[in-house]
């Protein structure tokens, strides 16, 4: 992280913009978008140490690797209560995350970050998505859709994992710590950034969205 970096510092910077609006209207939060607003906090702690750390020039990708934990044990809590409609549906979800949080676990590394957990977990939140998406469909009356928070959770963690799985997949050439440093601020600085931040601004309409919920199941 840097600050010689705009697109890192903007995508830090706008991880507060849907925790500002969750604390705003936090008297119409659902259990899904409270387990979100959860989500984030710890997204924003982790984030703040990764740049007092890069500040002070100390090696942070096991930073980043827990953060990567954390993140996904709550998406796995975050998602089993999005489907609860469906007792299978949640069966799966649970699977998932315990296969995701041991290959975390077991593939943890100080040293870089942990590119083959990141891709799996990035197909395991993919998988949650469509879950959802298929309750969307099958289960779920809605007037509105757009006016749904869960469908703006799910098209930001859909948006974000698609938009970062490759980056992962390779990461050997794209994001450890042999890449060359042009590589490096391509694909982490700037490309995994970029997505950061529409993830941040997606969340956010979730949260403003929240106050539409009770009007808009039918």
């Amino acid at each position: 992280m840097s600050l010689k970096n705009p697109l890192t510092l903007l995508a830090s910077i706008t991880a507060w913009l849907p925790i500002i609006i969750a604390v705003y209207g936090r008297q119409k939060l659902t259990s899904e978008l409270k387990i979100l607003l959860f989500y984030l906090i710890t997204y924003v702690i982790f984030d703040i140490l990764e740049w007092v750390t890069a500040a002070a020039r100390l090696h942070n990708a096991y930073l980043h690797n827990i953060n990567e934990w954390v993140g996904m044990l709550i998406t796995g809590w975050l998602y089993f209560k999005i489907v609860e409609s469906s007792r299978t549906k949640q069966k799966v979800v649970i699977t998932l995350t315990l296969i995701a949080i041991l290959n975390n676990i077991f593939r943890f590394s100080w040293e870089e970050v942990a590119g083959y957990s990141f891709t799996l977990n990035k197909a395991v939140v993919i998988s949650f998505v469509f879950l959802h998406f298929h309750s969307i469909i099958t289960e779920i009356r809605i007037s509105n859709i757009l006016k749904h928070p869960p469908f703006w959770i799910s098209a930001a963690f859909l948006i974000f994992a698609c938009g970062t799985l490759f980056i992962y997949l390779f990461w050997q050439y794209t994001i450890s710590t042999t890449t060359q440093k042009e590589l490096f601020r391509l694909y982490f600085g700037n490309i995994t950034q970029l997505f950061i931040f529409t993830f941040m601004i997606l969340l956010s309409i979730a949260f403003w969205t929240s106050k539409f919920t009770k009007q808009n199941v039918e």
